[in-house]
């Protein structure tokens, strides 16, 4: 089977489950193409970026299709925060590659990535006893967009767990 194929069945069986569970697959994704260690972190951030993106798009589509409602102002804040933030993290992520082996930036994010996904966790078994705020005001929505956009973009995954928990 060529590697082709093989992220191909892999992208498939993450975007399900990432469907399923409301998340996305870049979660999953990232982690299984490092662990083939066939490519750079640099192809399979691209690699993995491209199918959460696509996936990001089908599920946008599916909400307008069913007459979802948001709040402009929220969406906007986040949206702009998360593109900064994506430029920020793409940033990081090459000042990382440039100055630290494949090897070494890939221990790197998959080290934020458990820490990431172990507070996500934390989260979903503790949220009854956790004081939730709603986000009303433009400029804290850019602010969540950003760190969000940050961190996902340089951990490869797209936004998924980290925008549904804090959303939430």
């Amino acid at each position: 089977m060529t590697l082709t194929w093989l992220y191909t069945i892999i992208v498939l069986c993450a975007t399900t489950i990432g469907a399923i569970t409301g998340l996305d697959g870049g979660v999953i994704i990232k982690p299984l193409f490092d662990l083939l260690g066939a490519d750079t972190a640099t192809v399979i951030g691209f690699y993995s970026s491209v199918a959460v993106f696509t996936m990001c798009l089908v599920s946008i589509y599916k909400q307008f299709k069913q007459g979802f409602n948001f709040k402009l102002n929220i969406l906007i804040g986040v949206s702009v925060g998360s593109l900064i933030g994506g430029y920020l993290g793409e940033l990081v992520f090459g000042l990382a590659t440039q100055s630290l082996t494949d090897n070494m930036v890939q221990r790197i994010q998959a080290s934020l990535l458990f820490i990431t996904l172990a507070i996500i966790l934390l989260y979903a078994f503790y949220k009854g006893r956790i004081k939730h705020y709603a986000i009303d005001n433009w400029l804290v929505a850019t602010v969540v967009g950003l760190s969000l956009g940050t961190i996902s973009v340089f951990l490869g995954i797209g936004g998924g767990p980290l925008n549904v928990s804090l959303l939430l």
